[in-house]
């Protein structure tokens, strides 16, 4: 088709698309590389790789905990991990999903990498610090299996292995996060059979944070080893954003909110039985949620190298990104009972409304997800706050009236609720960028 168009003089809007000398004045036209060869793409597959396997392994690592342990133990040790996880992830200021933003438009990669981990890493400490001394003082944490240094000590780990994939992802290193996190997953699930029987709860705190101490040094290596060739422009700056950073960081707040604090969340209004319940459905929701974060990461870093070909991108990503959570989602809505009996007849007998209402929200969820990508790539961290700041609202308000009076079920309609709301809020957003 290309090659009609140009012997007709037809002008093709294909940038990719090329000439090649044969000799004697005769040309042949260059073939377009497939939309499979692309680095969106490429970097979507890497990540949806990562997301299927660190799935499995996550799914074996609670099926493990779930059956070694009691509920109120898992639900604990959930609460503890969705805590510490918040709390790193409020640190390292959304840097896993910027980076690549930044580093696209940045000549020296290397310089913006050191940057960007010492920002995250001093940021996650102060965060960690304060949460560790409002435990102290007050009655929050009192339920927390890991508080103190200890519980610094995890949180500034997180954010440093959570930092590795976006870095990665920036500097087009694709194929080492799958392989990064299913040594990470491996590891993991030999800890938790190690420790739980001298630790109880505190071997999924332990089992969590343990593994990262043999990963990082890897990452580390491989991450300098992508910035190493880097060439440095003339007087270019960094590419440290710190308007972009801190705008986005708003909305990264409120998305931490009304994500990892939620098993919290149950714990406190719930107790530790509904919260055990609760922290086996909310990790399979996030596993399927993940497939989406996966391909809104390379998508935001490649919008923003070529912003000219965004919504091209957005496209390509959203068809495949789509069906793939679309055909998990009516797994789930199929064998929600079956999944949740791996875990015990409580959960199945407890958790299966709950995890379809939130498997149906996935939906939407993908949605927004992708959207926030494309308009993070376009630096337009306002707008992308303030759907966030939507989504956060609507759920909260959402959980006061619902969760008192129907626990786990009732938090599955308050997400859902709030992923309609933010669903239109996207879709308001593209629109007027559009006008």
């Amino acid at each position: 088709m290309a090659a009609f168009g140009v012997k007709f003089g037809v002008k093709q809007p294909m940038p990719e698309t090329g000439t090649v000398q044969l000799g004697r004045g005769r040309r042949r036209q260059a073939s377009r590389p497939s939309e499979w060869n692309s680095p969106v793409v490429r970097g979507a597959l890497a990540l949806t790789l990562n997301s299927i396997v660190s799935a499995a392994l996550g799914l074996l690592f609670w099926v493990l905990a779930a059956r070694m342990l009691p509920v109120e133990q898992v639900g604990l040790g959930m609460a503890t991990v969705s805590t510490i996880t918040a709390v790193a992830n409020l640190g390292q200021l959304n840097l896993y999903q910027t980076s690549g933003v930044l580093l696209s438009g940045s000549m020296r990669s290397r310089r913006l990498v050191v940057e960007l981990t010492g920002l995250a890493t001093g940021a996650t400490l102060l965060v960690a610090t304060g949460a560790a001394v409002l435990w102290a003082l007050t009655d929050w944490g009192r339920d927390l299996v890991t508080t103190g240094p200890l519980f610094v000590a995890c949180a500034v780990g997180w954010t440093l292995f959570a930092l590795k994939d976006g870095l990665l992802v920036g500097l087009r290193g694709f194929a080492a996060v799958p392989v990064l996190n299913t040594c990470y997953g491996l590891l993991k699930i030999g800890a938790l059979v190690a420790l739980v029987a001298v630790l109880d709860g505190r071997a999924i705190v332990a089992a969590t944070y343990v593994p990262v101490l043999a990963v990082l040094p890897l990452a580390a290596w491989l991450t300098a080893r992508r910035t190493r060739d880097a060439a440095p422009s003339p007087g270019s700056g960094s590419g440290l954003d710190r308007r972009f950073i801190g705008v986005d960081y708003v909305g990264f707040v409120c998305l931490q909110l009304s994500t990892t604090l939620l098993p919290f969340l149950m714990l406190t209004w719930a107790g530790a039985h509904a919260a055990g319940i609760f922290a086996v459905v909310w990790l399979l929701v996030v596993m399927l949620d993940t497939l989406a974060h996966n391909a809104g990461v390379p998508l935001a870093s490649e919008a923003a190298r070529d912003p000219h070909r965004a919504h091209h991108l957005s496209g390509v990503i959203s068809r495949r990104a789509f069906v793939l959570v679309a055909g998990s989602v009516l797994a789930v809505l199929l064998l929600a009972d079956v999944v949740l009996g791996f875990y015990g007849e409580v959960y199945a007998a407890e958790g299966a409304v709950a995890l379809r209402i939130l498997a149906l929200a996935s939906l939407a969820r993908c949605y927004t997800v992708l959207t926030l990508a494309v308009v993070r790539a376009e630096r337009r961290a306002g707008a992308a706050s303030i759907v966030e700041a939507v989504h956060l609202l609507v759920l909260f308000a959402g959980a006061a009236v619902l969760v008192p009076e129907h626990g786990v079920t009732g938090m599955a309609w308050a997400w859902f609720a709030a992923q309609l709301v933010t669903v239109s809020a996207c879709w308001f957003v593209r629109s007027g960028r559009r006008r």
